[in-house]
């Protein structure tokens, strides 16, 4: 139900998903000053939007995060059954390490490969978040299904 915790900790990982999945995600600056930015399709472009490389397969970062999102939005509805949805969340859990390790990845590979300097951006915190949330909505289910055997075993 929304009135749990985990529940908006849920929303929160399908709405920044969702924010992933829109414009760029990492941001570089070029060779001659100019910026570049690495979006969720795993193209590289410039400010006027046009297109520099392609680094990944377009599948790779968008699949993931909409894997994600699917995930945690099934996990939202499975509130009565809580083993279920702890067994998801732990999903969600292992995605979003493999989604910042793969993002990681990418910016390292754009660095070496194109020579750009990375430029801090509030997007690149988003794949942390997506997992510390993650996180948070597991230990409220766990203490939702530990609180539920406690009054079994009062009964």
């Amino acid at each position: 139900m929304i009135q749990r915790i985990q529940s908006l900790y849920l929303i929160i990982i399908v709405i920044l998903c969702l924010l992933l999945l829109n414009g760029s995600i990492l941001s570089f600056t070029g060779t001659s000053g100019t910026p570049v930015r690495f979006s969720a399709s795993g193209t590289l472009y410039d400010q006027d939007q046009k297109l520099i490389a392609q680094v990944v397969p377009v599948w790779t970062l968008t699949t993931l995060l909409a894997v994600i999102c699917i995930i945690s939005l099934a996990d939202l509805l499975m509130f009565r059954n809580r083993r279920l949805q702890m067994l998801l969340t732990t999903g969600v859990i292992v995605l979003s390490v493999l989604l910042a390790g793969i993002i990681a990845w990418f910016g390292f590979r754009v660095i070496h490969d194109f020579k750009m300097i990375f430029t801090p951006g509030i997007k690149m915190v988003l794949p942390v978040l997506i997992l510390v949330f993650a996180i948070l909505a597991f230990i409220g289910i766990r203490n939702d299904e530990m609180l539920v055997k406690s009054y079994d075993r009062l009964r």
